[in-house]
């Protein structure tokens, strides 16, 4: 069976237990394990066999492009935990989200109109390893990148909504499948 069979046949299966249908399907561009040209080429099948939107996941930096191995992706959520985090998160005191730092690392990185979608970290396994930063080792606080609710609502309220109509927020537990 391949991937995008399984993804499939997953999604047909699933949708008649929701009270909506699943809308799109979406992975996590880091660390791919397996082949990232497989996996392209099966959401681009389930795409066109199911009418699905598909997204990926990397840092900032990755969202200025729309095609991974020539199939045109209809959004990627950008990492606004992984580039520069220690720009971003650290501020005095220590803690919590700089948001014109934030903006300015957006700043002409990346498609903007909804293509590029800026993703925040909620919770799970979204830390940063910043061993220059950290208090065990000599600097200024501990960096923790899961934002708080007033976190997130801070964010929220700083959007340009003409640049940026959507957001994404991570939640992972750190668990890779071993699916595809």
């Amino acid at each position: 069976q391949t991937c995008a069979t399984y993804i499939k046949e997953y999604i047909e299966k699933t949708n008649p237990q929701l009270s909506s249908k699943v809308a799109g399907i979406h992975f996590d561009n880091e660390g791919v394990g397996g082949n990232l040209k497989a996996i392209v080429e099966a959401w681009d099948q389930v795409r066109s066999e199911l009418g699905v939107k598909i997204s990926f996941t990397k840092g900032i930096g990755n969202c200025g492009t729309q095609t991974i191995f020539g199939v045109s992706f209809d959004y990627c959520l950008g990492q606004s935990y992984t580039d520069d985090t220690a720009k971003i998160y650290v501020q005095t005191p220590c803690g919590g989200i700089n948001t014109k730092v934030l903006w300015e690392k957006w700043a002409g990185k990346v498609t903007t109109g909804g293509y590029s979608v800026p993703m925040l970290c909620a919770g799970g396994n979204c830390q940063g390893d910043l061993p220059g930063f950290l208090v065990s080792h000599g600097g200024p606080c501990n960096i923790d990148e899961r934002l708080s609710t007033s976190g997130i609502a801070e964010v929220v309220q700083s959007i340009d909504i003409s640049l940026y109509p959507n957001m994404a927020l991570w939640y992972g537990s750190g668990v890779q499948p071993q699916i595809c």
